[in-house]
C-alpha cells in the first residue's frame, strides 16, 4: 500500500483521523475510508503536516483527530458475516469523480475509486461487512489482511442517471448487434 496516496486522500478533505491499533499498528484516513498503515512513527498532527507538506494556512483549515474505531466497524483480517464482492470491469464518473461498481448482496453500490488509489501496485479483494444495525460497508485485503475499510458513500445517483444509463445499455447492445452482424457479412 502507498502511504503517499493516504496522504493525498486526506489532504484533498482536509481530514486526518487516526485509530490507534495494537502493537505497532495505526489506521489514517478520513470520515469515509480508514487504511492500515505500520511500522511508522506516531501519527501526531505535527506529524501528519509535515508528511502531507501542508502550508500554515492549510493547517489551519485542516481536521486532526485521533478516535476509536467507529462502533459497528470492525477492521480485524476476518468476520463471519463477510462476503467476497464482484468489482465490475467498467467505470463510471458521476459529477466529476471516478466511481467503480460493485455487485454486493444488496445489489449494486458505487466505489469512489480514489479510496483504492493506495493499492494500485497490490492484488486485492473487496469484502462486503454489515455493522450490527445493517450498514454496509467494506473491507479491502491484500492477501489474507485487511488494510482498509471504506464506508458505503452515497453517490447521490439520481433518478435521471439511471434513466440515462439505462438509455446507454439498450444503446450498447445496438452497437454490438451492429457489429456481429457487419463481421458475419465480412465472413460470407
Amino acid at each position: 500500500m502507498d502511504i503517499q496516496k493516504v496522504i493525498k486522500i486526506c489532504k484533498k478533505c482536509r481530514q486526518y483521523i487516526v485509530i490507534p491499533g495494537e502493537k505497532k499498528v495505526q489506521w489514517l484516513g478520513n470520515d469515509i475510508a480508514q487504511y492500515c498503515i505500520s511500522n511508522h512513527p506516531k501519527f501526531t498532527p505535527e506529524y501528519l503536516t509535515a508528511m502531507a507538506e501542508l502550508e500554515p494556512q492549510e493547517v489551519e483549515i485542516s481536521f486532526f483527530k485521533t478516535i476509536s474505531l467507529p462502533e459497528g466497524l470492525d477492521n480485524s483480517d476476518y468476520t463471519d458475516d463477510e462476503n467476497t464482492v464482484q468489482i465490475s470491469s467498467v467505470t463510471v464518473v458521476i459529477d466529476d469523480e471516478k466511481y467503480i461498481p460493485l455487485f454486493t448482496s444488496k445489489g449494486l453500490r458505487f466505489l469512489n475509486a480514489k479510496y483504492l488509489e493506495p493499492f494500485k501496485k497490490d492484488e486485492f479483494d473487496i469484502y462486503e461487512r454489515f455493522s450490527p444495525d445493517g450498514r454496509l460497508y467494506f473491507a479491502v485485503k491484500v492477501g489474507m489482511f485487511c488494510n482498509a475499510i471504506i464506508g458505503d458513500e452515497k453517490t447521490g445517483i439520481r433518478f435521471d442517471m439511471v434513466h440515462e444509463f439505462d438509455k446507454l445499455a439498450k444503446q450498447l447492445k445496438n452497437a454490438y448487434d451492429v457489429m456481429q452482424t457487419e463481421a458475419e457479412i465480412r465472413k460470407e
